[in-house]
């Protein structure tokens, strides 16, 4: 372990100072929860969730979102009121007749990934996304009129989330 932290000091690039402190920190994020030997928790402060101790995500996510903080903080930015009148949300008959298609493209998609064990909703809608993007004849226009993409998650998701362990459950295929 000393060895490991000697070598991320002398690995990072920069103040030998900083990299010091880096590992420092680490470790004392490191050392917030029960002790693996003993059970004792160390550093909980009386909360009850740091018992297990601070996962890696959090950390990361918690270091992303302040500096995304106060990157946005830094910099003005100009508010613009949206004044113009919304149209119909519902599509047009055109919208309908275009989604077609990609309906069924991803609906042949979807049952496919739907099938395989531990693919999920998200690679299925994934995939159909892409097979759009790669089908479209114009891919800058897929991506500024999403409307017949948003027909292709929704039948893709209801395809997996809804009819496929129905199916499974009926063969006798997905246990409790």
């Amino acid at each position: 372990m000393l060895m490991g932290l000697v070598a991320a000091a002398v690995l990072a690039q920069g103040d030998m100072l900083k990299s010091l402190a880096m590992v420092v920190l680490g470790l004392l994020l490191g050392i917030v929860g029960s002790d693996v030997d003993s059970g004792v928790k160390r550093f909980c402060l009386g909360f009850y969730e740091l018992a297990d101790g601070i996962g890696f995500v959090i950390i990361a996510v918690g270091f992303f979102a302040v500096g995304e903080i106060i990157s946005n903080l830094s910099e003005p930015e100009d508010r613009v009121i949206f004044t113009s009148r919304v149209g119909s949300l519902y599509p047009t008959l055109q919208d309908l007749k275009q989604s077609v298609a990609p309906i069924i493209r991803g609906t042949v998609l979807g049952a496919f990934f739907g099938v395989l064990p531990g693919t999920g909703p998200s690679i299925a809608s994934f995939g159909s996304y892409m097979v759009e993007k790669k089908v479209s004849r114009d891919p800058s226009v897929f991506v500024t009129n999403p409307i017949s993409l948003a027909f292709i998650i929704v039948t893709v998701l209801i395809l997996i989330v809804m009819v496929l362990p129905a199916v499974r459950n009926r063969r006798g295929d997905l246990t409790g």
